[in-house]
């Protein structure tokens, strides 16, 4: 990362060097970031006969620049402390400088739980990705960057003489750590620590472990009015306190910077001559201590003299053990569970049709808890559309908004993006091959809503399963989550088998979570129809707002089990969801070829075959897979403002002469074809085409658009299949006599996979 000359851009986020919360995001080359905020380099090279080109190939191709004193990293203003061959070190002595030290490390050290993140010290992950957004955020952009971002007025010439709100808080950042150094991560602290460390082994060995558990006694004076509480150890004797520890931890912020006004260290006790006589000990620390000291020194006698071999087999085996007075205690704490990390609107299990491993969402969790910007977007019909509930797509009232705004709340991050690429009656067939059309370049989670759209059919079989796998196989491998919406009109049509029973075997094959509000809705709308349609619906379809609200309630319960079973898996409370670590096979870890490859299902580590897209379709046999292709959708929509539909090869611009012909290029992987066409109301004229592929015109395919509802539909009709891959074109010849008239044909668009 530190070495890339990718021009790739990166989104990085600069606050405003003079106004609080105002922030800009802004797309800046990998490259010019590098050379900006990072100088890093090998001082030295271990084993590098083994590199396929040598030391002198290792020499070139990779930094290499001459060690620097530890002391000269000092003079900046951060530091950056990083995990080696095992915990850092230097983390400690990094606190005690000037400088505000930036830490990312997977290992727990005692003093963990002592010390506040953001308070004193900079978290990083363990990815370093948002090791560009810290820098931009605390300091002001330079005079080129801020060329770069086109940013000029940022220009941090302009605000020399006053600091930015960012080095404000970097430098409490930094005296914050400095003053926990001081007064919290002394070196009696770790002796505090150790002493308490073996204390707690001691009673963990020891008979009588209540008696060695540390309580609060209230102890009553003489005449019995005056009472006091003290605090008692182990073994009954009053603790006692160093009077200068706690004098030590009294030291405000300004006074630790202030030479004169530091508080000297203890007086050194006097060396005890053989024939002076030794202070006593207080009875209770000096009672622990020889208990301490004796189970200790019996553990390691026993080990060596009661080996298992040693013991005589006719031997009663825990002779001397009372199983009556056991008690299960979890002295290790690992199985408690920590405190739900947000607020609960829990809502039944029952919504959740299926919940599978939820791998792919938990990386999204994982991304999202580490700090890092989410990329949430939206594939539907008319309720994603928020068709009845709002004027647009991302209103205020619509469950895509009321989910992301309460996903801000949680992870907040002003990166984080929400796309809604939903179109009104439109159902899968359509977005199958052009989803693209409808989502950003690099999306984490894509929710798809089409348990309303869709016609309880088992073709919508073949078109769902082919949106689902389409999106998996993306390069950005974003999560997937199904989400219906219960209408009473397909209740009337179906009965209770809806298409969501068709979706839900698509979820269960590629291991995708679906949930729905069918299962709170159904019940009450046959026992309270017209008080269920008044309350949630606009029409027997649309939801209005208050079913949006229960839309995006679904949702979010979803996503708060999920956040919290991944919380309890990072804490190591659980393991029923996978734990995402950095990747330490080094892949591009110098930014060669490999930082900048295309990512392929078979880069996965082993370990994550719950990523994995199955390997073959829903109906495909096993003599099958041999010859199976991946999809790859190719989309010529009439909808497309880049590349639209061509108009039919002849002087008629609507279509309507007989033999007018349409010709399409279109790139196959696996090999189907179809097209996407508006079959029209009933009672409306029919015309009719033919199309084939190259120049099989024996083997066209006639369509007709004779409708039979009261609107016009979109439909989708295949025209060949298993057709080789590679460059292809398909045409369509308008039916009817030559010479004569012919009702105008709608062709959508051409599709193909």
């Amino acid at each position: 990362m530190s070495s890339s000359q990718s021009e790739h851009n990166r989104t990085v986020v600069y606050a405003h060097p003079s106004k609080p919360n105002e922030y800009f995001a802004h797309k800046v080359p990998h490259k010019d970031l590098n050379e900006h905020a990072i100088d890093a380099a090998f001082t030295k090279a271990v084993g590098c006969a083994e590199y396929p080109t040598g030391c002198a190939g290792m020499m070139k191709e990779m930094r290499f620049a001459d060690p620097v004193a530890l002391g000269e990293h000092w003079k900046y203003k951060y530091l950056l402390d990083l995990d080696g061959q095992s915990y850092s070190a230097r983390f400690l002595a990094f606190l005690a400088s000037q400088s505000a030290v930036i830490k990312a490390t997977v290992y727990r050290e005692f003093w963990t739980d002592w010390i506040v993140p953001w308070v004193h010290y900079i978290p990083l992950s363990g990815g370093y990705d948002e090791l560009y957004n810290i820098h931009a955020y605390f300091s002001q952009p330079s005079a080129k960057m801020a060329a770069i971002a086109k940013a000029d007025e940022y220009n941090a010439t302009a605000t020399v003489e006053e600091p930015s709100e960012g080095d404000a808080l970097l430098k409490k950042i930094a005296l914050a750590g400095r003053t926990w150094k001081r007064t919290t991560g002394r070196k009696v602290d770790m002796e505090a620590y150790v002493y308490r460390l073996c204390l707690e082994y001691a009673r963990l060995w020891a008979d009588d472990r209540d008696g060695w558990s540390f309580k609060m006694q209230r102890l009553s004076g003489g005449n019995g009015t005056e009472e006091r509480e003290k605090d008692v150890d182990s073994v009954g004797g009053e603790m006692q306190r160093r009077t200068y520890a706690r004098s030590l931890t009294e030291v405000t912020a300004s006074d630790s910077l202030d030479p004169s006004k530091a508080i000297p260290p203890p007086t050194p006790t006097p060396l005890v001559t053989m024939g002076d006589k030794a202070p006593r000990m207080p009875n209770g620390v000096s009672r622990a201590y020889l208990i301490a000291i004796g189970v200790l020194a019996l553990v390691f006698l026993s080990a060596l003299a009661l080996s298992r071999d040693s013991i005589p087999i006719h031997l009663p085996k825990h002779a001397l053990t009372d199983a009556h007075a056991l008690r299960p205690h979890d002295y290790l704490n690992a199985s408690s569970s920590d405190p739900a990390p947000l607020t609960f609107a829990l809502f039944s299990a029952q919504t959740r049709l299926h919940a599978g491993t939820g791998a792919r969402v938990q990386r999204v969790v994982h991304k999202a808890l580490s700090g890092l910007p989410v990329t949430i977007s939206v594939l539907g019909g008319s309720i994603s559309a928020c068709h009845g509930a709002g004027e647009t797509p991302i209103a205020s009232t619509c469950f895509a908004t009321r989910f992301f705004n309460w996903w801000n709340s949680v992870f907040p991050h002003p990166a984080s993006e929400l796309t809604v690429g939903a179109l009104r009656r439109t159902d899968s067939s359509y977005f199958a091959f052009c989803s693209a059309h409808h989502l950003p370049d690099r999306t984490d989670l894509v929710i798809l809503d089409f348990d309303s759209s869709d016609p309880n059919h088992s073709s919508w079989s073949d078109h769902f399963e082919l949106l689902v796998r389409s999106i998996l196989v993306r390069p950005d491998q974003p999560a997937v989550v199904v989400l219906g919406h219960f209408a009473p009109q397909h209740q009337n049509e179906y009965g209770f088998a809806g298409v969501e029973a068709i979706h839900n075997q698509v979820a269960q094959y590629y291991d995708v979570p679906h949930v729905s509000t069918k299962p709170i809705l159904y019940s009450r709308f046959l026992s309270h129809p017209d008080e269920t349609s008044s309350t949630y619906y606009t029409d027997p379809v649309l939801a209005n707002s208050a079913g949006h609200t229960v839309l995006s309630d679904v949702l979010i319960s979803y996503f708060q089990r999920e956040i919290c079973s991944g919380w309890a898996a990072a804490r190591g409370h659980a393991f029923d969801a996978p734990r995402y670590t950095p990747d330490t096979q080094g892949k591009g870890l110098l930014g060669g070829k490999a930082a900048h490859a295309e990512t392929t299902s078979t880069d996965v580590d082993e370990t994550l075959n719950q990523l994995r897209v199955p390997k073959g379709r829903m109906r495909d046999r096993p003599h099958t897979l041999a010859k199976f292709r991946e999809v790859k959708p190719f989309c010529a929509s009439a909808n497309d403002l880049v590349n639209p539909l061509p108009r039919p090869c002849s002087t008629d611009p609507a279509g309507t002469l007989p033999t007018s012909k349409i010709r399409v290029s279109v790139k196959l992987a696996a090999g189907d074809v179809g097209v996407y066409y508006v079959r029209e109301q009933q009672g409306a004229q029919v015309a009719e085409v033919a199309c084939w592929v190259d120049d099989n015109v024996a083997g066209a395919v006639k369509v007709t658009n004779r409708g039979t509802g009261d609107v016009p539909l979109p439909e989708l009709k295949m025209i060949d299949i298993a057709v080789p891959a590679g460059a292809h074109f398909v045409e369509c010849a308008l039916a009817g006599e030559e010479g004569s008239t012919s009702a105008p044909f709608r062709i959508l668009g051409i599709f193909a996979t």
